[in-house]
């Protein structure tokens, strides 16, 4: 059901599995090698993956159990970086008669900015990139938006500036993500960008699909004319983001915050996401949040779903002021549009969650936010979504980065708890020894 052919050898199988390929150990090859991971349902990349040789390739081929009319479950997830050479090439296949999808691997800024001459073409990052200079152009638009494939493959944007020239809009390293967009696997830490309507770190607009992603850094909303759907990691979002975070300081307290954030980009401000219509899901943000109008830790203002997330950011404005969702577009309604989420009343300074259906949104003490035990009450996924610690908020699993440990000749990876089975032993040679234990440290 899984197959490992190319480089190396690949350890070994287990025919009651479910047809997954893990890698748990590191890989390296410096030759012009390709090493293809075929697995009958995902591949999971839990260990970084180095391909430094000149002409190498990595081809991952997922839900190979059927054709594409089979409409079997299959992936890749992405959980530790994988490096590719400048001349290297990167390949998907979904299925067995899918088509075989080929990437440009981008390891520089230049490479980066390039996207603009193909919107709607396949990209990977093959190693972490530093933005250049002070201002930032953004790749899309709402007029000309992304339409392609962007995976950053464990890596990073780091950098990003963009400042405002007066009335910017679509800001964000990319200005705009279309439906049949589809961005992945990738933080941008460090931002400083500024705009008046539709401004955040990740993607100024997004009517695509937005996953593992995160955001740091800080996004402004500035401008005397109309300024809103502002938010940390994308600024107005009609289609999903999934199992992403920002820990963005967003600030928007200038210009025109009077209307309808949906209809007319004025007021929005989240510390995810300034203004949605799509769906939030298994997401979160940390970020401090002020705002004029519509000013929420988590969303501003929601026209859509948000479903298992959560926020713990400073919450401030003047006007629909909430811990999580600033405002919704119906608080009357009788669907849930918000469920199974919570904000820190104690670090938001909010007693209000905002949402309307008041039994859904809940505010809980610092204490209480980092106690597993509401979450898996609430039905939060545990076994792919999130990892819930006694002492610590949420965190998201795929976003977990590896910490190796070393016992008896032996390696593991740290959970970030103690492990009280631990018996310490000394080897003939006088050097420490003792058991070896699993796990993965904090979120990046």
């Amino acid at each position: 059901s899984v197959a490992c052919t190319g480089v190396t050898p690949c350890g070994t199988g287990n025919s009651s599995g479910n047809g997954d390929i893990f890698v748990n150990d590191g890989v390296t090859w410096s030759s012009d090698k390709k090493l293809t991971l075929s697995a009958w349902r995902n591949v999971h990349i839990n260990a970084p993956i180095n391909l430094n040789g000149a002409g190498g390739g990595l081809a991952l081929e997922f839900a190979q159990a059927g054709d594409m009319f089979s409409f079997l479950p299959g992936t890749y997830t992405v959980s530790a970086p994988v490096n590719l050479a400048a001349d290297a090439t990167f390949s998907t296949k979904a299925a067995t008669d899918g088509p075989v999808i080929n990437y440009t691997v981008i390891r520089d800024a230049t490479g980066l900015a390039a996207i603009t001459s193909d919107l709607a073409g396949a990209y990977v990052l093959g190693t972490d990139i530093t933005a250049p200079g002070s201002s930032w152009a953004p790749l899309g638009n709402t007029a000309n938006p992304f339409m392609g494939i962007f995976d950053g493959l464990g890596h990073k944007v780091t950098g990003l500036q963009h400042t405002n020239a007066g009335a910017d809009i679509d800001v964000g390293l990319f200005g705009a993500n279309g439906v049949a967009g589809l961005i992945q696997n990738v933080g941008v830490t460090g931002v400083d960008i500024a705009g008046s309507q539709n401004v955040g770190a990740l993607a100024g607009y997004n009517n695509g699909l937005i996953v593992n992603s995160y955001a740091t850094g800080t996004v402004q909303g500035t401008g005397a004319g109309s300024v809103g759907r502002i938010g940390g990691l994308v600024g107005f979002s009609m289609g999903p983001i999934f199992g992403s975070y920002a820990n963005v300081n967003v600030t928007a307290t200038s210009g025109n915050q009077t209307g309808d954030p949906l209809a007319d980009g004025r007021g929005g401000i989240g510390g995810l996401a300034g203004v949605i219509g799509g769906s939030v899901s298994d997401s979160y943000a940390r970020g401090a949040v002020t705002g004029g109008t519509a000013v929420g830790g988590l969303v501003g203002y929601s026209a859509g779903t948000i479903s298992n997330s959560y926020s713990t950011g400073a919450v401030s404005g003047t006007a629909n002021v909430n811990g999580l969702v600033g405002q919704v577009f119906d608080p009357n309604a009788f669907t849930p549009f918000i469920f199974g989420s919570f904000w820190d009343t104690d670090t938001s300074g909010q007693m209000s969650g905002g949402g309307g259906v008041s039994d859904f949104v809940v505010g809980r003490f610092t204490s209480q936010m980092k106690d597993p035990t509401g979450y898996t009450v609430a039905g939060w996924d545990t076994n792919i979504a999130w990892e819930l610690r006694s002492g610590q908020y949420p965190l998201l699993k795929q976003m977990l980065q590896p910490v190796y440990v070393i016992a008896d000749n032996k390696i593991s990876t740290y959970n970030g708890s103690a492990f009280t089975a631990f018996t310490s032993t000394t080897s003939p040679t006088g050097t420490p020894g003792g058991k070896s234990f699993t796990g993965r440290s904090s979120d990046a």
